[in-house]
């Protein structure tokens, strides 16, 4: 069975390669979540890594 882990994330209005740059130039972990809905919400930061024995986000 699989195991459900929280992500906190912020939601982000600027797409594209600059953006991304320059979110990652503050230290923020651009992402997209995909899943659920059809909708793929465009994220600035996850937390900056998590480990449990299943998962590791970094």
């Amino acid at each position: 069975m699989a195991k459900q882990v929280k992500l906190k994330a912020e939601p982000r209005t600027n797409v594209g390669r600059s953006a991304v740059r320059k979110l990652r130039a503050r230290g923020l972990i651009p992402a997209v979540i995909y899943g659920g809905n059809n909708t793929r919400p465009s994220v600035a930061r996850f937390v900056t890594s998590i480990f449990t024995p299943s998962l590791w986000i970094k």
